[in-house]
């Protein structure tokens, strides 16, 4: 019994100096020395299994890997959010799928449903199909493709490998300046090519270019054809007079906005009832409230 008390023990300070380690590497400015370091340690992907028990293959260097390592879950509010509202046969919509976190969540919750996980970086499409055939899951269809307001392509600038979910069609940063040509449809082309009847949530989270997504959602958005539209707004990218036309345009469709715990949730009028569970809510606030 001493014995493996003893390695339990050794493993457990194993863990907690390699966090500490990712952790510091993770700080280092500017970010592309702290991949170089990473690079020189031969730091690798490792396996995380979360709370609920879904097993992700993840950079414990990076924004998503370390947060996942440390507390079994990312973005709690988030996560918390499709464990409310998704419900079997339902169809999940995550546009900026990064490494598939998400998604995966999602199929474990819309059992006969579909998840369509959209991302196109194509350094992580392999993530993606790994983590997928990790959960041994069948309801997931990965779209390498990007969502704007218009069908063609663009320039995805890229972020480094500490943070591929930060990449952006709008170079925002100093130093670096990778990008990858990647194909672009808009969200009305992308449901009628899917023939997608009835949304019941769509994430977007795609670094400043919401805007181009909503605006290229004009048929569907008029229909409501989408319930929940969970959504962050990046001022600092697209600007204060992008994030209030985005506000406008879903409030002139007939959305409201309701925030919890400063997440914002655009949903039909009534469906703020299904909510209540998440903590106190801002009910038809306004975006910078």
């Amino acid at each position: 019994m001493m014995h493996l008390s003893e390695n339990k023990s050794n493993m457990l300070s194993t863990n907690t100096q390699n966090i500490k380690m990712y952790t510091m590497l993770l700080k280092i400015r500017p970010t592309q020395l702290g991949v170089f370091a990473k690079q020189l340690l031969r730091v690798k992907r490792q396996y995380v299994c979360t709370k609920r028990g879904q097993k992700f293959l993840v950079d414990p260097v990076s924004v998503f890997g370390l947060e996942l390592l440390c507390q079994g879950v990312y973005e709690p509010q988030m996560s918390r959010f499709l464990e409310l509202v998704l419900r079997a046969n339902d169809v999940f919509v995550d546009v900026g799928g990064n490494e598939g976190y998400f998604s995966v969540l999602a199929s474990s919750l819309i059992q006969n449903g579909t998840v369509h996980c959209i991302e196109p970086q194509s350094r992580l499409q392999r993530i993606i199909q790994e983590n997928i055939s990790l959960n041994c899951v069948n309801s997931i269809v990965v779209h390498p493709i990007a969502i704007s307001n218009q069908e063609g392509e663009v320039n995805l600038f890229l972020r480094p490998s500490t943070n591929t979910g930060a990449s952006s069609f709008f170079r925002h940063w100093k130093l670096g300046s990778t990008y990858e040509k990647v194909p672009t449809t808009t969200l009305d082309a992308f449901f009628q090519r899917n023939s997608l009847e009835r949304v019941r949530l769509l994430k977007i989270d795609c670094e400043g270019a919401e805007y181009l997504v909503i605006a290229g959602g004009n048929n569907i958005l008029k229909k409501h054809q989408i319930d929940f539209i969970a959504m962050e707004y990046h001022e600092s990218i697209c600007g204060w007079e992008k994030c209030a036309e985005i506000h406008k345009l879903l409030q002139t469709y007939g959305y409201i906005l309701t925030k919890c715990h400063g997440q914002c949730i655009y949903h039909l009028p009534g469906l703020e009832q299904e909510l209540q569970s998440l903590g106190r809510l801002q009910i038809n606030c306004d975006w910078h409230e």
